[in-house]
């Protein structure tokens, strides 16, 4: 009799050794291709790159934030035509929290407020309708701690990547990006940080890839309908979570490369804005300043549009 070739994943799965939600992302991803793809020209007069994090549709104002080191600006994306979007300055943060933003990561909006988070001094801003802006300090370590025994690691580079909003529940979703890669469950109303979790990743993080290691990591949070949707930029897929059960649902996998448009040969991903409408699925991709391929003087973002399954 001939063995059959039972995958090694499947075969831990059946032992009980993965989770029933690993599982699922090995069998049950649906793979989409984009259907639009359009440049993001920068300001007027930008003398530094622009460098797309989060995205949010506000008031029918695509809005998104530059994690360029020390730029506190809220840009507005604006069509000039079916292939491209003018960013403009929408509101600088700066002059109104006193000091520069470090470093913001991601923006979301909720009861007609607008959120975003700094990912080196972990903080979330709240911007009022009249412009006011309020720093809120998050303490993230000792909900972590006893969640699973670690705290945040104080990297620059890997802090709070993502933000999204479950206003009728009045819970803020903030995303630490990896080592350890974690969601935590922030009080709207006093921005206390009430829980942390994580769901499998549907492979072993981190992986090596031509001698780098590469992180499972958040780059943007969602939420709609009861369910949180968790960008995942190295594998190029969005989660679909049950917060309240901290259960992975379902996978989506976004078919593209950004080789294929940049002059780029790095293993890690580089979208860093994910929103979701009823038809579509909008990614921003943070380009670093790499040239488009054929094109060295063309160092423009790019905002990637997708059919959305109606079951996911």
């Amino acid at each position: 009799m001939k063995r059959a070739n039972i995958p090694s994943w499947l075969l831990l799965a059946i032992a009980g050794l993965l989770p029933t939600s690993s599982l699922l992302c090995q069998q049950d991803v649906v793979l989409v291709h984009p259907i639009r793809v359009r440049e993001i020209l920068p300001p007027t007069g930008a003398k530094q790159q622009l460098e797309p994090s989060g995205l949010v549709l506000f008031k029918n104002r695509w809005l998104i934030v530059s994690d360029e080191k020390d730029i506190a600006d809220i840009y507005q994306l604006s069509p000039e035509n079916a292939q491209t979007l003018q960013a403009e300055p929408f509101l600088s943060l700066s002059p109104i929290l006193g000091v520069a933003s470090q470093d913001l990561e991601g923006i979301t909006s909720c009861g007609g407020r607008i959120y975003v988070v700094d990912e080196r001094t972990y903080t979330v801003v709240e911007i009022g309708s009249d412009g006011e802006a309020l720093a809120h300090p998050l303490d993230l370590s000792s909900v972590q701690m006893e969640a699973n025994g670690t705290v945040p690691v104080e990297n620059s580079g890997a802090g709070i990547e993502g933000i999204a909003c479950d206003e009728a529940a009045s819970i803020l979703y903030v995303a630490q990006e990896r080592q350890p890669r974690m969601i935590y469950a922030v009080d709207l109303s006093t921005f206390k940080t009430m829980d942390a979790f994580d769901v499998p990743a549907g492979w072993e993080s981190p992986r090596t890839d031509g001698g780098r290691l590469v992180y499972a990591d958040y780059s943007d949070l969602y939420f709609e309908n009861g369910f949180l949707y968790a960008l995942q930029r190295s594998d190029r897929t969005v989660l679909k979570i049950a917060p309240q059960k901290k259960r992975l649902v379902s996978k989506l996998r976004l078919d593209f490369q950004e080789s294929q448009y940049y002059d780029y040969k790095e293993p890690f991903g580089m979208a860093e804005g994910l929103y979701l409408t009823r038809e579509r699925i909008y990614i921003v991709l943070d380009n670093n300043g790499m040239a488009r391929i054929g094109d060295p003087q063309n160092t423009s973002p790019l905002l990637f549009e997708f059919t959305r399954p109606s079951d996911f």
